[in-house]
């Protein structure tokens, strides 16, 4: 393995987005040109079939299988999407954007309302489309009935057309919105990420979880303070988060899942050293906590639905897997002297 990264830090400034871009760019750029100057002769590959061996973890005894003994398990941050709504619903749209929607569909009705109307939906083109009936609920409001149309979402799921694909995802990530906020997870579109709610008054919240070979339980909203020369005392808040991506790959649409944070001051706002803490923590990182976190976001996106008065749109399957042979005796390794690390100046508030 080879790994070419671009780095967009700037010590003593504000990290912004379009250098992050430009940094991965220029890696990809350098790849490219790396692997064009074929530094290694190319060898022919053997066939996928002979290349790849999949072998059960017990022999037919149900004891531990010796050819597996020595097999270590990988996981990529792929989860399959296992089953979606099979209908989708097309029909001219009476507005001409989602603010507009939005306005006309909860216009008079009490902000305490419990009729909830699900987002599952997207205007293109002058129409609206929706993976939930919208004569079922206000959605009805924004559509002209007599022009609704019931289609197999598989033409756009599986479409050769890349447009309709597009659109699909539009309409997955809404769904996937919809599901996990009723799991106390919210999007934020200003960071592009899904994250645990967590409020300042409230307590640490804490979750349970499969890993690997146990349940584990790990804190998803955690409570810090920062203590500077003056005395003052900042209280901030941690949020586990991810940012999610569906991908068609093999003729399987996936959700990519990367595990990142969200700081806040309120549980709400970002916090202002929001950049700088994001960035400590993810060079303290290592390889067992971001698995860590793809378990417990797994166990997020398959919990056992428990709201009856709404459907879930979105089943995933278990992360994609896989067994290999790593061929390095991890006993002749030793580690490099590493500088001392320092005491941090935040202190976790326990509750």
């Amino acid at each position: 393995m080879l790994s070419i990264r671009g780095l967009s830090d700037i010590v003593g400034l504000r990290r912004h987005e379009a250098w992050t871009k430009y940094a991965c760019a220029a890696a990809a750029a350098f790849a490219r040109g790396y692997l064009r100057t074929q530094p290694v002769p190319l060898r022919q590959s053997p066939e996928l079939a002979s290349a790849v061996t999949v072998l059960p973890r017990e022999n037919a005894e149900g004891g531990p299988d010796p050819r597996t003994a020595d097999l270590e398990e990988g996981f990529a941050n792929l989860i399959p999407l296992r089953l979606f709504p099979d209908s989708l619903y097309v029909a001219p749209a009476l507005s001409k954007t989602i603010k507009q929607s939005w306005f006309l569909i909860n216009k008079g009705v009490p902000a305490k309302s419990t009729d909830r109307v699900s987002g599952a939906w997207t205007l293109h083109e002058n129409n609206l489309y929706s993976l939930v009936d919208p004569e079922l609920s206000r959605l009805k409001r924004i559509i002209e009935i007599g022009g609704l149309e019931r289609f197999n979402t598989d033409e756009w799921a599986l479409s050769s057309d890349e447009s309709k694909r597009r659109l699909f995802v539009h309409l997955l990530n809404a769904a996937l919105r919809d599901d996990l906020w009723s799991q106390g997870v919210r999007y934020y579109k200003e960071q592009d990420v899904y994250a645990f709610m967590g409020w300042p008054e409230e307590p640490p919240r804490r979750l349970k979880y499969g890993n690997l070979k146990l349940r584990s339980t790990a804190t998803v909203v955690s409570h810090y303070e920062h203590k500077p020369k003056s005395g003052k005392v900042y209280k901030y808040l941690r949020h586990g988060a991810f940012q999610g991506r569906f991908r068609f790959l093999g003729e399987q649409w996936y959700l990519e899942i990367t595990p990142t944070y969200r700081f806040t001051r309120n549980g709400k706002d970002l916090d202002r050293f929001h950049e700088d803490r994001l960035s400590g923590i993810k060079r303290l990182e290592r390889n067992r906590s971001v698995l860590s976190q793809l378990l417990l976001w797994q166990a997020v996106l398959r919990a056992p639905w428990i709201r009856a008065d709404q459907p879930r749109m979105l089943e995933f399957a278990p992360l994609v897997s896989f067994r290999f042979a790593s061929g390095v005796d991890e006993s002749s390794l030793t580690a490099l002297d590493a500088p001392p690390i320092l005491p941090s100046r935040d202190k976790e508030l326990h509750g």
